[in-house]
């Protein structure tokens, strides 16, 4: 039997929708029928052709819709958390503990005064054995960390008052991230989201200074010659520049937040203290144990190690008047560190009390060990229970206690400087920059993968003090490198030639000795790599585990390993070009052995590119100045360019539901594949797959709809259009044809 074929053209632009100004939903229009079509059982329906309109769709794009992935985030936007860190290289930052910068005995830079005379009394400020590391200093409150380049985390203070004293919990920002929804090319969201990083706020301006800030590079409250001396020490507003603190191990720190006790009863290998043995004290104890598992260069000594030894703090001494447990006024006579016993087998148990304590009438006993009751500890026969009496005891948390490692930000001003110019601010300029000043999200077309780098403020070559001056003849010139990003190894802090960074002063350059360029006049770690002043952590990206490849870093190819390491909390970690070293996230420079041929210098900087290893001389420290580049954090995968392979289109011309999927039955009369596209369509050929009409209709009007395979519309633009096939038998009166034409026939 022969056949009719006719094709309905059913364009969205001429639709009802379009007519009446209803474009609230693209997916979905009506096309209406001239005159109606008559349709019979035994007639065959299909789908000739498919125009999709998807602007965008053509291009190598990424396709991002505003859909809510969990709460308060949607497929393309979330916010990230970020912690802010110093890194310890002599600029900005003051090792603690510290009382004070400026002491009384004399004015700084005065007449008469000079870099050896002035402040003579600073050393009170200090603990005696400033300088000594922790393994030579009695294990008592008298040592502090050196500027060896590590992150400090910023923490910001409270002031108790009940204490008299700042006590620290983690600073965090939020930075809302999002890119436009539909279809955008690689370098355009790149574009939106480093943009948004460095979104950056109206300079603000003062008789002393301009400043202003951006998402990722904010102020800190710091200290400075006005508010950090001597006299201020001394008054009511002593705490004023501990706003803001770097720490070395803010998770130690947090967990050291025990309860206040004191010892109950001691004796030359034990100790009971004043916290009954419940599940809440332990618990608690437990989670101080196990920060203390990262930190080997805390717990060591013969016999011991983090595999079997855990430490807590008790006074030096009875300290029976103010029985306040440890001390950031008398630095010599704090607390010290007490070794205990530690199993770690059963620090899941607490019937085996974790691993670390044992029940004494009710109270928690823990076991000494290692030196025990070392020379640091005054033992006080006769005031308690035992050779401790009744000190206090726990996890003390001020700065000049074992483990608390902090540094105060510092304005790196003093009140005059080089050739005796004044700096108007010295002394009124109490905030400094931290943070990652020029972050980044890129696109390496190499290997086709998204990248974030530049999470941290890069080290860079500099200016010295009198850069561009020309006092009596003599010419120091300006570097023509300064600004770009380095890493250095053996800086040179104090020096006044080309590679010194003098101009960030440092009180604490006068505690080293002044001896022309003997190594023992610089403030920094020897054989150290400095690439970093300060950066960011990336504490949380803003997405959970389960639903990651839901949102913007899985769609741009980020597993969730990618920027969630596992392990141990690691926030000194290198990474290098392959490997995530840190936890938290941050990056630093990206060092490698391409560059260790270089280390080898003669004592006036030149390198000279042999097989041997870099030494000091007894006279010189040579400085290692390496051009530097960002480490990355590149995504495992490729991006997700597309939700779904294929949609659906959905027909009112079909009288049965005949597609069937995990939703059901549904009038689906064609699946269009994806995979074809140009010039902002997606395009369909002709469908093989036909559908019997079973019931007599007249065909008015077509209602036609795209969706996605989980039933909901799809996310297209306006000017979607299909044309249908309708296959009729032949003996089709002449009269619906005509009437499907459009036209009327006539009589001869």
């Amino acid at each position: 039997m022969s056949t009719n074929t006719f094709l309905i053209d059913c364009n969205r632009q001429q639709s009802v929708e379009v007519e009446s100004s209803n474009e609230s939903n693209p997916a979905i229009w009506t096309s209406k029928i001239s005159e109606g079509l008559q349709l019979d059982p035994g007639d065959r329906v299909s789908l000739s052709s498919a125009f999709i309109n998807e602007v965008g769709s053509g291009a190598q794009t990424i396709d991002f819709t505003d859909d809510f992935v969990e709460t308060g985030v949607t497929e393309n936007s979330l916010s990230v958390t970020v912690q802010f860190y110093k890194c310890a290289d002599g600029e900005n930052c003051l090792i603690l503990p510290r009382k004070w910068c400026w002491g009384t005995a004399a004015t700084p830079d005065t007449a008469g005064q000079t870099a050896a005379t002035q402040n003579t009394d600073e050393v009170a400020s200090l603990p005696t054995k400033y300088n000594d590391p922790p393994d030579e200093a009695d294990y008592k409150p008298s040592y502090r960390r050196v500027h060896d380049g590590q992150r400090y985390t910023i923490m910001k203070g409270t002031y108790v008052a009940g204490l008299q004293r700042t006590e620290y919990d983690l600073h965090t920002d939020t930075v809302p991230l999002s890119v436009k929804t539909g279809y955008s090319t690689s370098d355009n969201i790149c574009q939106e989201l480093t943009q948004q990083l460095h979104q950056t706020t109206d300079p603000s301006s003062s008789d002393d200074t301009i400043t202003m800030t951006s998402s990722l590079f904010k102020l800190f409250v710091c200290a400075n010659v006005d508010n950090f001396s001597e006299i201020e020490y001394s008054g009511a507003s002593k705490w004023n520049p501990y706003d803001f603190v770097g720490m070395h191990d803010p998770e130690l720190y947090l967990a050291g937040k025990l309860p206040a006790t004191n010892v109950l009863r001691s004796t030359a290998d034990s100790v009971t203290i004043n916290l009954e043995y419940t599940s809440d004290f332990l618990t608690e104890f437990k989670a101080l144990f196990a920060e203390q598992e990262r930190r080997s260069d805390l717990i060591f000594g013969a016999g011991i190690s983090t595999s079997n030894t855990r430490f807590l703090h008790v006074n030096a001494t009875l300290n029976s008047a103010a029985h306040q447990f440890g001390s950031d006024d008398d630095l010599n006579d704090g607390s010290c560190r007490l070794f205990v016993k530690f199993d770690p087998s059963l620090s899941e148990s607490e019937a085996d009390g974790y691993g670390f304590g044992t029940n004494d009438g009710g109270y928690i006993r823990f076991e000494l060990t290692g030196d025990k009751l070392h020379a640091g500890i005054t033992q006080q026969p006769g005031h308690g229970d035992g050779p401790l009496g009744t000190r206090c005891i726990g996890f003390d948390t001020h700065f000049s206690a074992y483990g608390v490692d902090a540094v105060l930000l510092w304005s790196g001003y003093k009140e005059k400087t080089y050739d005796k110019k004044v700096w108007q601010g010295g002394t009124t300029v109490s905030s400094i920059y931290l943070g990652a000043i020029n972050p980044a999200v890129t696109f390496d077309t190499t290997q086709s993968r998204f990248v974030v780098s530049q999470l941290h403020t890069s080290r860079q070559q500099i200016n010295t003090a009198k850069a561009g001056s020309d006092p009596k003849k003599i010419v120091y010139p300006i570097n023509p490198d300064a600004g770009k990003d380095v890493f250095q190894i053996n800086p040179q802090y104090n020096q006044k030639n080309i590679a010194s960074r003098s101009m960030a002063y440092n009180p604490e350059v006068r505690l080293t000795a002044h001896a022309g360029t003997t190594p023992a006049s610089n403030l920094l770690k020897t054989w150290t790599v400095f690439d970093s002043k300060s950066g960011v952590f990336v504490s949380d990206w803003g997405l959970s585990k389960t639903n990651w490849s839901k949102g913007l870093w899985g769609k741009l190819g980020y597993r969730y390993t990618d920027l969630n390491p596992s392990g141990a909390t690691n926030r000194n970690g290198r990474s290098t070009t392959s490997t995530a070293g840190s936890n938290p996230l941050t990056t630093n420079a990206d060092v490698n052995t391409t560059q260790a041929m270089s280390f080898a210098i003669n004592p006036y900087g030149a390198p000279q590119y042999t097989l041997q290893l870099p030494l000091t001389t007894t006279t010189q420290i040579s400085t290692i100045t390496v051009f530097a580049t960002s480490t990355e954090l590149v995504a495992s995968d490729l991006a997700m360019q597309e939700h779904d392979g294929y949609w659906l289109v959905r027909s009112s011309i079909i009288d049965n539901s005949m597609f069937l999927n995990a939703r059901g039955l549904s009038p689906v009369i064609a699946v269009i594949d994806r995979s074809y596209s140009s010039q902002d369509f997606i395009y369909m050929g002709e469908s093989t797959v036909d559908f019997l009409i079973t019931k007599s209709r007249t065909l008015t009007d077509i209602v036609t709809s795209l969706h996605l395979p989980d039933g909901s519309y799809a996310s297209v633009d306006g000017r979607s259009a299909v044309i249908y096939r309708i296959v009729k038998a032949n003996n089709v009166p002449l009269s619906i044809v005509d009437s499907f034409l459009g036209k009327k026939t006539t009589s001869k």
